[in-house]
């Protein structure tokens, strides 16, 4: 595991492990959630042009139960942040667009991912204030077990309805960038560097399973 503040050695990593998995794939598959880290993230990373968006699937990490135009949606601030300012083709992007049914559409959406491989190649992820990645939050939907996303009512967070990939699916992804950005994540640093918190206390310590992930630490960021 990597830890650094230096924003450009982020890219640097997510390109060289892009274009290292396109030499032996037809295209990878990156999760991404929302979250004013993740924007600032997106701001940056619109800017490179080392990356064949035509060759990139893009899911959602985790999503609120509202329309994707909706001021709430995950996906419109990764739309806005992102996708408007890439050339990626429309059907590469695949938000979770919530359904009139029984699950919200969540079978339909591990369905179509699985039609991609049925895991992250990449994720990113923004970590809230508690710890938390994507809607797993400490003590609570991180001891959800399943496979792949899962539908949950009663987030800390608002609004209480949400989607989110599961621990399962996170402990599996091929490479994970977790951004702790801003002064209110300094406590959430500090606990994620400690050895003995577990992950069920603090969800982004996933990261320490997994084989690659890259920590970005920009604790001095004001929104």
């Amino acid at each position: 595991m990597k830890i650094t503040d230096d924003v450009k050695e982020v890219l640097d990593e997510l390109v060289g492990r892009i274009n290292a998995l396109l030499e032996k794939k037809e295209y990878v598959v990156i999760g991404f959630p929302g979250g004013r880290s993740v924007k600032a993230f997106n701001e940056e990373l619109r800017k490179e042009k080392r990356i064949d968006w035509r060759k990139v699937h893009i899911f959602m990490v985790d999503e609120r139960l509202v329309r994707i135009i909706h001021e709430e949606s995950n996906f419109r601030l990764i739309d806005e942040s992102l996708l408007k300012w890439i050339k990626i083709p429309q059907e590469n992007i695949h938000p979770f667009k919530i359904q009139s049914e029984p699950d919200y559409g969540i079978k339909r959406y591990v369905s179509e991912f699985k039609r991609y491989g049925g895991n992250f190649d990449i994720a990113i992820f923004g970590v809230g204030e508690d710890g938390h990645i994507g809607a797993l939050y400490p003590k609570l939907s991180i001891k959800n077990d399943a496979e792949d996303f899962f539908i949950l009512h009663d987030s800390p967070k608002p609004p209480r309805d949400r989607m989110t990939l599961s621990r399962k699916l996170a402990s599996k992804i091929g490479m994970g960038i977790f951004l702790f950005v801003g002064e209110a994540k300094k406590d959430a640093f500090n606990k994620f560097r400690q050895a003995g918190m577990k992950t069920e206390d603090l969800p982004a310590k996933i990261a320490y399973d997994l084989k690659d992930a890259i920590v970005y630490e920009n604790l001095g960021w004001k929104s």
